[in-house]
């Protein structure tokens, strides 16, 4: 009997850790966010894009926040395999969450939440056609899992700066990018 209650409160207390949300303020407009924690997979840098890799382990916080203020012009499910996140060929076909963030400064930003081996669920907090704010919680990924954020390269607006590389570890509310305007 002590040993099940045991039991129970060492998986109650695994499962409020591993569900657990960050401490952010609302960031600015001219910057774009980490959206989790995790390590950069790939950083890579396309003509007229810029797609961050981002991986998440089971002891990271699993929620995701929205990396950039703006409006949500689609949010689409798309059903697929549950491959394990970290294969980047393959996981590219696994169960995801895409959203468009219209940003006044950066364009449509594409956030997409992964599902991973293990992940075979995903919770959108947002719908379609609603305002969030940077580093308001958009969603949760159950279990290791993988976000991807495929930023527009705007000549408009003259430099955008990355500030991330391959195998940095990265935190929620770090930056991702800064946009300098002419």
């Amino acid at each position: 009997r002590v040993l099940f209650r045991s039991i129970v409160i060492i998986v109650f207390a695994c499962i409020l850790f591993f569900f657990r949300g960050a401490n952010v303020k609302i960031g600015e407009d001219n910057v774009i966010y980490c959206p989790c924690d995790g390590v950069v997979k790939d950083v890579i840098d396309y003509p007229t894009s810029t797609h961050i890799i981002i991986f998440l382990n089971v002891h990271n916080i699993h929620v995701q926040y929205s990396p950039v203020q703006g409006d949500i012009i689609s949010l689409k499910k798309i059903p697929g395999t549950f491959v394990p996140a970290y294969f980047l060929e393959k996981s590219k076909y696994n169960e995801r969450n895409e959203y468009i963030i219209r940003s006044k400064v950066f364009g449509n930003i594409k956030f997409v939440q992964i599902a991973g081996q293990v992940a075979r669920r995903i919770v959108s907090f947002v719908k379609e056609g609603e305002q969030v704010k940077a580093l308001q919680p958009i969603g949760l990924i159950k279990l290791g899992s993988r976000c991807d954020i495929i930023i527009p390269k705007t000549p408009s607006l003259t430099k955008q700066r990355l500030k991330v590389k391959k195998s940095d570890r990265v935190h929620i509310g770090d930056i991702l990018l800064t946009q300098y305007l002419p």
